[in-house]
């Protein structure tokens, strides 16, 4: 299963690079390169260092197999330091490296602040766990750069009280959730 996120996470961004593509980027040789901004230090690096390992192994599959559409793809891996300034200086030098789509961040906090900064640079960020819904009116403002592929935390609160009450043996959550 985990895997299979992380296939669906790569495709997608490697998808979302090869339409983001240019002539000039075309005429170049080598993989097409998608960056990965991530918490590989710090508070949060055991998100970061797990979505690594994900990406590695979706990144292996795909070329693996010939690429997309041909294309060969490595992943430039930048370390946030699971701080916001570090998740800038990340972002910055992402970029300074022809980056165009970015895997992460994978912190609602540090998505908060980067999302509009990457906005304003025209670079696409695709994060794989950030969940809170507040994100919504960031991703609206982005118009169309920033992405997540997982469920907001409302929508798995939601789901989760559906299942309660379809497998519940007892009859007062079915009569609270029907009020």
């Amino acid at each position: 299963m985990k895997r299979l996120f992380f296939l669906a996470v790569i495709s997608f961004a490697l998808v979302l690079c090869a339409a983001c593509g240019s002539e000039e980027a075309a005429e170049t040789a080598g993989p097409i390169k998608v960056g990965a901004l991530l918490s590989l230090t710090g508070e949060y690096d055991q998100y970061g260092l797990s979505i690594k390992d994900g990406i590695e192994l979706a990144i292996k599959d795909i070329n693996g197999k010939g690429g997309i559409n041909g294309e060969d793809y490595a992943v430039i891996y930048e370390d946030s330091k699971s701080t916001i300034d570090g998740a800038k200086a990340a972002l910055d030098n992402l970029i300074a490296q022809g980056v165009q789509v970015v895997i992460g961040p994978e912190i609602t906090e540090i998505c908060e602040e980067i999302i509009p900064y990457a906005a304003n640079k025209g670079i696409i960020l695709i994060s794989p766990s950030a969940t809170a819904p507040s994100l919504r009116e960031l991703s609206i403002n982005a118009k169309g750069y920033f992405f997540r592929i997982c469920a907001t935390d409302d929508s798995e609160a939601g789901q989760l009280a559906i299942d309660m009450v379809r497998t519940s043996r007892w009859k007062f959550i079915k009569r609270a959730y029907n009020r």
